[in-house]
């Protein structure tokens, strides 16, 4: 039987965490047991981000699939997905309420609902400012969840501005991934996101002003230079679409509309010819298979015990030591490799709503991402991930194609 959005979804409700509903990494009964501490969460234990933690990406992992829920559930008129939306928002808007300093966002929270870690990260905003726009433009949402919306974002870029435009830790410190405020493209796109988004949620001339001032800055920086930049993962050209398509929408400036366009069908065509090129489909379609047939004992706390990382305040020796660990865990690193990654290039391609697309001979790519998205629907048991982000990305996917074709 072909797979369903309801199948997806299904498989994705074992991640949520039933007291908080936050969506944790792996399913409630490999994580739960396993969580740290308050006491060492407080300690960064493992690390400052808390990442291999259980809880480091619900901020991201609610902002990536609440719009596609906002979405599916105009498409469908159903009750039942209206509250699967609604769910995520209010799961989102309570960590934008969590932290005492305001405009800060916590990556999670445990089952106390409270304890998270001082650092939050350049993604986490990202996604959760795509799912804020989309919130505040449902009629469904009801005014007090667009007005929590508004506020946090007004927090935040008074937070950023404090800051050098940089996400600061809870406390006020330089944080790790969180140089938003950098020239670099793909940086700088997700400040003018945050900035051009605050604009088109509280329609405020003076956060319009904001946008234009960091948008213009040294000779338009921030506005270029998207494929001089290093090679991305999959995980980061999807943030950086996002941020693009943000801007896309929302742009009041016509010269600089058409020019986030173009980059983003930049990035789309980019990241479609990567699927190609990465992962040639017999190959994938192999290791997609195998999957569930691997085993991975999943314990956070003997995944990265503390005496492994003498320095655990150091960002690139915590994660050289990850990486180290995702290597000896086959089944984990196999659905990031090659469930995860190929979903992140497909709907990088998606969200720019084109068929298209066309790669270096003018050829049309939507052949490309067909095949692959009939690869992965074919070979996918979803009730079988491990990975919460990979079943995300699966009912994204799904919910794309069914609203293309117009199927509830």
């Amino acid at each position: 039987m072909p797979l369903t959005v309801k199948d997806a979804w299904k498989a994705c409700e074992r991640f949520f965490d039933e007291t908080t509903g936050m969506p944790y990494d792996c399913p409630r009964g490999a994580v739960l047991e396993a969580l740290p501490t308050p006491e060492q969460v407080a300690d960064d234990v493992p690390n400052r981000c808390g990442w291999m933690a259980g809880f480091e990406d619900c901020a991201l992992n609610l902002g990536y699939i609440t719009p596609y829920l906002i979405r599916y559930a105009e498409f469908t008129g159903e009750a039942a997905w209206r509250d699967a939306a609604l769910h995520c928002a209010d799961a989102l808007l309570h960590l934008m309420a969590a932290s005492p300093t305001r405009g800060f966002l916590p990556r999670g929270v445990l089952p106390d609902g409270a304890t998270h870690y001082r650092n939050s990260s350049a993604d986490q905003y990202t996604m959760a400012f795509h799912a804020l726009r989309h919130l505040v433009a449902w009629p469904e949402a009801g005014e007090e969840r667009c007005e929590a919306a508004r506020q946090f974002a007004v927090a935040t870029m008074d937070l950023l501005e404090r800051h050098d435009w940089n996400i600061p830790t809870e406390d006020g410190h330089e944080a790790w991934v969180s140089e938003t405020g950098s020239f670099q493209a793909d940086r700088g796109t997700r400040l003018l996101q945050f900035a051009l988004t605050t604009y088109a949620i509280t329609n405020d001339n003076h956060r319009l002003t904001a946008y234009r001032g960091l948008r213009d800055a040294q000779n338009h920086r921030r506005t270029r230079g998207l494929f001089i930049c290093p090679p991305a993962s999959p995980y980061a050209q999807l943030q950086t679409q996002v941020s693009l398509r943000a801007l896309c929408d929302q742009e009041p400036d016509v010269e600089f509309r058409m020019h986030w366009h173009m980059q983003s069908h930049d990035v789309a065509e980019h990241c479609i010819r990567r699927l190609a090129d990465e992962f040639p489909l017999d190959e994938l379609a192999k290791r997609i298979a195998k999957a569930p047939q691997l085993e991975d004992e999943v314990d956070w706390r003997e995944l990265v015990p503390v005496e492994r990382i003498e320095e655990r305040h150091d960002a690139r020796k915590v994660g050289r030591a990850i990486a180290e660990l995702y290597g000896r865990l086959p089944r984990l690193d196999r659905e990031q490799r090659y469930l995860r990654a190929p979903i992140e290039l497909i709907l990088c391609g998606t969200l720019t709503g084109r068929d298209d697309l066309v790669g270096r001979d003018g050829r049309r790519l939507d052949d490309t991402a067909r095949a692959y998205i009939e690869c992965i629907l074919e070979h996918t048991d979803p009730t079988s991930i491990t990975l919460c982000s990979a079943a995300f990305g699966l009912a994204a996917l799904l919910i794309d194609l069914a609203i293309q074709a117009g199927d509830e």
